[in-house]
C-alpha cells in the first residue's frame, strides 16, 4: 500500500501544535481567537488527515482486520470555538475497536472509548504505530483492571513500554505509582510502540507493513489474550441509496463509499484510484480524437465511446486476489452492462476485466471459453500494473 508520511507531514503538526499552545491564539474553554485561526489550523490538519483515512480505508481491505475489528478514526475537522475538553484533537488517530464487544452493548452505551482499543496515532514528532489503550475515565475500569493482572503474568517486550496516564493531574505517572492512581480510577495505561518522526520518514511506505505486523502482534499477544476475544465476524456493510440510472461524472474523491450494480459491491480507494488514472490515460489518449470517455455512465467504471463506428469498450475493474477471481465477480456485470448498451443502439460492443494479476492457465482456459460464446474480439482481460501504473495488453496480461 502506497501510504508514507513525509517532513512536511510531521512540520505540518508542528505548527498546529505551537498554535495550540499559544494563548494568543487557542484558549481551551473558548477555543480558537478567531475564525482565520481555525481555518488555517483545519488546512494544516487536511492533507496528513486525507493520508490517515487512506490508511484506514487500507486496513479495512486487510481480512485480518476487517472480520475483527470496527475501524474508526477521530475527526480533527470539528475543532471549533466551543470550549474543549483537552488539545488532544491536535493529534490524528484510527482506533480498532473490537465488533464482538462492540455489538454486545446497548445503543446508548456504544461509546467507542469506553472500550480497549488498538489505536494508531499521527503526532507531531512520532509515530504511535500501535497501542492497547484504556482511556481514563471513559473506559470501563473491569478493562484495566483485567489489563493490569495480565501484564504481572506475562512479560513486556523491550521493543514496546507501557504509560499510565493521570487524567486529573495530566500529566504521566511511573509505574511505581501505579497504585497511587489506580485507586482514583480516573487514569488511561496502555502498551505503546514509538517511532520518531525521522524514522517513519526514512521508512518511507514501509512504514504500512510495519502498522500491520504491529497491530497483528499487539492483537494475538495482548488484546485477544487479555480481554478474550475470540469470536470472529464480518463487519456490516452500509449501502447507500442509488438511483436506477445515473448520468457520467468528474473524477472520484479518494474516499471509501458503497455502491449497487448488478451486485451490492463495495468501491475501494484502490479502485478508485485505478479508475482516476485509466480516465486520465484515456482522456490523454484519444483527447484530439474525439472518443469520449466515460467515468461510471450507468456504473460502467470505465466505458470508450468511438461514435463514428458506433462501437464501444466497457471496462469493469477487480481487485480481487487473482485474475480467475476478478473473471467470476466482474463478467456477471459486464454482460449486463453490454446488454444495457445494445438496447440503447450500440452495434460493436467489447467487454474488458481489468483486474492486478496475471491469468493462470485456468483463467486462460476460462476467457478463452467465454470467447467462444460471445465472440473473440468481443471480451478480455487485461492486467493493470501497480508499480508502472499502466494497463497492460491482453498478450502479456
Amino acid at each position: 500500500m502506497e501510504i508514507k508520511f513525509t517532513k512536511e507531514d510531521f512540520n505540518r503538526l508542528k505548527k498546529i501544535e505551537g498554535i495550540n499552545n499559544n494563548k494568543k491564539y487557542f484558549l481551551r474553554n473558548k477555543g480558537y481567537s478567531s475564525p482565520s485561526r481555525k481555518e488555517e489550523v483545519k488546512n494544516l490538519q487536511k492533507p496528513v488527515w486525507t493520508k490517515m483515512k487512506q490508511l484506514k480505508i487500507a486496513l479495512l481491505e486487510e481480512t485480518y482486520f476487517n472480520t475483527r475489528f470496527d475501524i474508526s478514526e477521530s475527526n480533527p475537522h470539528k475543532q471549533s470555538n466551543k470550549p474543549l475538553g483537552s488539545l488532544t484533537r491536535q493529534l490524528i488517530w484510527i482506533s480498532l475497536v473490537d465488533q464482538i464487544e462492540y455489538s454486545r452493548m446497548d445503543k446508548a452505551a456504544r461509546d467507542r472509548a469506553r472500550l480497549p482499543q488498538l489505536q494508531i496515532s499521527l503526532q507531531p514528532k512520532r509515530l504511535v504505530v500501535a497501542s492497547v489503550w484504556l482511556e481514563a475515565n471513559h473506559c470501563d475500569q473491569v478493562y484495566r483492571e483485567k489489563f493490569l493482572d495480565y501484564l504481572e503474568d506475562h512479560k513486556l517486550d523491550n521493543k514496546y513500554k507501557i504509560e499510565i496516564y493521570d487524567k486529573n493531574k495530566e500529566q504521566q505517572v511511573p509505574l511505581s505509582e501505579l497504585s497511587k492512581v489506580r485507586d482514583k480510577k480516573n487514569y488511561g495505561i496502555g502498551i505503546i510502540r514509538k517511532l520518531d518522526a525521522n524514522e517513519v520518514i526514512k521508512l518511507g511506505e514501509d512504514i504500512y507493513s510495519i502498522i500491520v505486523k504491529e497491530i497483528q502482534i499487539l492483537n494475538e499477544n495482548f488484546f485477544s489474550s487479555c480481554f478474550n476475544y475470540k469470536v470472529e465476524r464480518k463487519s456490516k456493510k452500509i449501502f447507500r441509496s442509488e438511483k436506477s440510472r445515473r448520468k457520467s461524472r468528474a473524477k472520484f474523491d479518494i474516499m471509501e463509499s458503497m455502491r449497487k450494480g448488478t451486485k451490492a459491491k463495495k468501491v475501494t480507494y484502490k479502485h478508485r484510484k485505478i479508475q482516476n488514472y485509466l480516465f486520465d490515460y484515456f482522456n490523454n489518449k484519444y483527447n484530439a480524437s474525439g472518443i469520449a470517455t466515460e467515468l461510471e455512465n450507468d456504473f460502467v467504471d470505465i466505458k470508450l465511446e468511438f461514435r463514428g463506428t458506433n462501437s464501444v469498450i466497457l471496462y469493469e475493474i477487480k481487485t480481487d486476489n487473482s485474475a480467475i477471481k476478478c473473471l467470476k465477480n466482474g463478467l456477471g456485470q459486464l454482460l449486463f452492462y453490454g446488454y444495457v448498451n445494445r438496447e440503447k443502439g450500440w452495434k460493436k460492443i467489447d467487454l474488458v476485466i481489468v483486474g492486478l494479476h496475471k491469468m493462470t492457465k485456468e483463467a486462460k482456459k476460462f476467457v478463452n471459453s467465454i470467447k467462444v460464446l460471445i465472440g473473440k474480439n468481443k471480451f478480455r482481460y487485461q492486467v493493470f500494473d501497480e508499480k508502472k501504473k499502466i494497463l497492460l495488453p491482453e498478450l502479456k496480461s
